[in-house]
């Protein structure tokens, strides 16, 4: 037999963290979650609070962003602090793009127009950054990582 049992996971993503609660009652247990931003790590039960075998397998499909068809980067990567980051967006008026650090603190923001724009690099520290670039109800989202020159 097997019992109803609160199982915590943690979804880690590029600046964001969601703590969620869920109720298993299964030995096997297949649960979507979509927690709004890119998953790079899932913490099941980091507490230890349940005293059982946990194998996690996760996939991951991202549908709301479908980067190839309307906005991409260009140029190679990594970038050099101070080199400008080339963004290119097609059939929009404009987008505005946000560059988040890894911590999730605001870096940088402008806009850009269709076709190929500039984003100037040069107050940012090395690292690694998340961009968003938002036109309407589309999104896409990209990591960059920034080297020192």
């Amino acid at each position: 037999d097997v019992f109803f049992t609160p199982l915590r996971l943690r979804l880690v993503g590029f600046g964001y963290v969601l703590d969620t609660l869920v109720i298993i009652n299964a030995r096997t247990v297949d649960i979507e979650v979509d927690p709004g931003f890119d998953v790079d790590d899932l913490l099941v039960d980091n507490g230890n609070e349940v005293l059982c075998e946990k194998n996690v397998s996760v996939v991951s499909v991202d549908e709301t962003v479908d980067q190839s068809t309307w906005c991409r980067l260009i140029g190679s990567h990594p970038l050099a602090v101070g080199a400008p980051l080339r963004i290119q967006c097609d059939d929009v008026q404009t987008a505005d793009v946000t560059l988040t650090t890894i911590a999730g603190d605001l870096a940088s923001s402008t806009t850009v127009s269709n076709g190929v724009s500039l984003v100037n690099t040069g107050g940012l520290l090395p690292g690694a950054y998340a961009v968003t670039v938002n036109s309407g109800t589309r999104n896409a989202r990209f990591t960059i990582l920034l080297t020192a020159q």
